[in-house]
């Protein structure tokens, strides 16, 4: 009977601590980027984040200032700055990451002269 009431005390000693913030939790905060037209190349730096917009990926683990470079063939290469904050109000509490802009938007320009696929 000892080790039953020792048992169910555990169980709920543990039950109790994953119920603390931050515990557990797996949510990852998420940069996104969209450009007009979409289909261009994203690259994060500093870092080696990339995609094809529209996309996202996870946000950089380091507070910091970075730069999203837009690239589509017969458009003008575009750089966006984006600035990530993160940090913590507790030992126990989530990482709050905040980022801006979010999402990322672009409306690419196409090169003078290069055809642009409209008709």
């Amino acid at each position: 009977m000892p080790r039953m009431i020792a048992f169910v005390l555990f169980s709920a000693a543990l039950a109790a601590c994953s119920a603390l913030p931050g515990l557990g939790s797996s949510d990852k905060s998420k940069l996104a980027f969209e450009s007009t037209p979409p289909g261009a190349n994203v690259f994060l730096s500093p870092g080696n984040a990339s995609c094809k917009t529209p996309c996202s990926v996870p946000a950089p683990e380091k507070s910091g200032s970075y730069n999203a470079m837009f690239i589509l063939a017969g458009y003008i290469q575009q750089t966006v700055p984006v600035r990530v904050t993160s940090a913590k109000e507790h030992w126990y509490s989530s990482e709050v990451v905040e980022i801006s802009p979010n999402p990322v938007t672009v409306t690419l320009k196409s090169e003078p002269g290069a055809p642009t696929g409209r008709r």
